[in-house]
C-alpha cells in the first residue's frame, strides 16, 4: 500500500516535470518565432 502510494506520487511528480518542460519548450519556441518575425532582437 505504501509502495503504491509512493509510486503514484512519483508518477505524478514525473508527469508534472514533463509538463513543465514541455510548456517551457513551447514558450521558448514561441518567443523565438516572435523574435524571428519581428527581427528587432537581432
Amino acid at each position: 500500500m505504501v509502495f503504491l502510494l509512493t509510486s503514484t506520487c512519483f508518477v505524478s511528480d514525473v508527469v508534472m516535470l514533463l509538463v513543465t518542460l514541455l510548456v517551457g519548450v513551447i514558450n521558448v519556441n514561441t518567443c523565438r518565432h516572435v523574435i524571428d518575425r519581428t527581427g528587432s532582437f537581432d
